[in-house]
């Protein structure tokens, strides 16, 4: 799962445009208002091209500013929330640390008419992700029959 084109809009159209009013603003003499922002927007745009939500059979992968692998074991609960507008993917590791995840989103301007497939689809990969680990392991440990206690 990816940002599209038409979330990343969000950020690169107001970059471009806060950029191009500030290199206008320097060819008249005023003072150079945007250039910081609109090039660290366009930066954002490009940049969250990266950003990335890869499941796996044995796990999920962020892909944000860092890439950080959860095993579908460490993962207690997948959320979706709601805050201001956005909906975003809310993960709740065993350790009880919350994890936000970057993608799917979906708010104004970055809309996503599969944000809650999407969120369902991760909540299903974390139950089987789960039952083939609980699987797994009695494979490996066979429970072992208790014998009979005498009663005393």
């Amino acid at each position: 799962m990816v940002l599209s084109l038409g979330q990343r809009w969000a950020l690169l159209v107001p970059g471009a445009v806060i950029t191009a009013v500030g290199i206008a603003l320097i060819a008249v003499d005023v003072s150079p208002f945007g250039l910081g922002a609109g090039p660290v927007l366009l930066f954002m745009g490009f940049y969250s091209a990266r950003f990335a939500t890869v499941l796996t059979p044995h796990g999920l992968t962020l892909k944000a500013f860092t890439t950080r692998h959860f095993a579908w074991g460490e993962i207690a609960a997948v959320e979706a929330k709601h805050t201001l507008g956005t909906w975003y993917v809310r993960l709740t590791l065993t350790s009880g640390r919350r994890v936000r995840v970057r993608v799917p989103l979906d708010g104004p301007g970055q809309r996503d008419p599969d944000f809650h497939a999407k969120v369902a689809t991760i909540w299903h990969w974390r139950e089987a992700g789960v039952a083939a680990a609980r699987q797994a392991y009695l494979q490996a440990y066979p429970q072992q029959p208790t014998p009979p206690q005498p009663y005393a």
